[in-house]
């Protein structure tokens, strides 16, 4: 009797075993893409080239755009269950995909029903990797309210900021201390961007945002530029830098184009000399070293990088990426003293300068 139970239970354990379903094989590894019909650039700008889910709980994704020399690599929190892959981008938004493997080949279907195929590589190759940058110093804490859209401004000697009010103040970049704060202009045009010579380059949060003037301490104008009229090309203008040549960074808004344009802010009336389309967006402008550097946060969910521009092939000569703020924070500004790169963060309730040397 014993014999023909033990020989019952091993059949039905057998019969049991038989119909369990096979284990999803895992999606952890490093994944290159091969085709899609799904649109990524919410993830990385231009194309993405590789999704690495070897770390539990965080993806890297790989990619940019490659006719100019961006590279972009943020990390975005993911769960994978069973069939499904979740990427995280706050505590209100997300990607939700139909996750499939089978072999080497992983397949994504999102809610509209387009695909993504990846095979499995050993790794990401370091040509699709990003350099990063550290801090050299920071954060130091300033106590002011920043005026909207504007930069942080060097001299050559200090840092200036503006507030709301219309007034500007130099910092001391160690101490985050303010001088005393200067009229710059009772009315608009205080949104500082640049300098030349002792005048300030500001914008204004008003209209297509199309001009931009060189204002003096005090309140007077010395000079206007109304990309329009001015230069028969208009450009809503993000951020400005001034070397021996003034740089603006912006919007076409008849073609949508990023674009930089290059002008001789010395000359009367003022030249344009060159209109440089860029296949990524720049938020702010420096000049560093003698380079033309600009800010670019084109990924919401906190990657930022600072990038040199080769403006003779209007590429990236070289980008970093910024050591990630805490959610909810950003970074807002970018200028160049005494042989670093300065940075300012803007915490919502509260604002703080680090810099960077590359």
């Amino acid at each position: 009797m014993k014999k023909i139970q033990l020989a019952t239970l091993a059949l039905a354990l057998a019969l049991a075993a038989c119909h369990q379903q096979p284990a999803q094989p895992s999606a952890s590894g490093v994944w290159q893409l091969q085709s899609s019909q799904i649109d990524f650039s919410y993830l990385v700008p231009g194309s993405l080239q590789y999704l690495d889910l070897s770390e539990a709980g965080t993806a890297g994704a790989y990619g940019g755009v490659a006719a100019a020399n961006l590279r972009s690599c943020p990390k975005v929190p993911y769960q994978a269950g069973r069939g499904s892959l979740t990427l995280k981008f706050g505590p209100s938004y997300e990607k939700n995909y139909l996750l499939e493997v089978a072999g080497d080949t992983l397949t994504l279907k999102d809610t509209d029903g387009q695909r993504a195929t990846f095979e499995r590589v050993s790794e990401v190759p370091a040509e699709a990797e990003c350099q990063t940058i550290a801090f050299a110093s920071g954060p130091v804490e300033v106590h002011l309210g920043v005026k909207g859209n504007s930069n942080l401004t060097s001299d050559g000697a200090q840092l200036w900021l503006a507030d709301e009010g219309g007034n500007v103040y130099p910092i001391d970049p160690a101490t985050g201390r303010l001088g005393t704060p200067q009229l710059l202009t009772g009315g608009g045009y205080s949104a500082i961007q640049t300098m030349q010579g002792g005048d300030f380059w500001a914008t204004e949060l008003a209209g297509r945002m199309s001009t931009i003037k060189r204002m003096r301490l005090g309140g007077s104008e010395q000079d206007s530029i109304d990309t329009r009229v001015d230069l028969s090309h208009e450009l809503t203008i993000f951020g400005a830098a001034y070397g021996t040549r003034l740089w603006l960074a912006g919007q076409n808004p008849n073609t949508d184009q990023s674009e930089l344009l290059e002008i001789n802010s010395d000359a009367n009336p003022n030249q344009l000399i060159a209109v440089h389309p860029l296949d990524f967006w720049i938020d702010k402008l420096t000049i560093h070293q003698g380079r033309l550097w600009g800010l670019l946060t084109f990924v919401g969910w906190g990657e930022n990088q600072i990038v040199e521009l080769d403006t003779a092939n209007d590429t990236i000569a070289r980008g970093y990426v910024l050591p990630a703020l805490e959610e909810g924070a950003s970074y807002r500004g970018l200028t160049s003293l005494g042989g670093k790169l300065y940075l300012l963060a803007d915490y919502g309730d509260a604002y703080a300068i680090y810099s960077v040397t590359p």
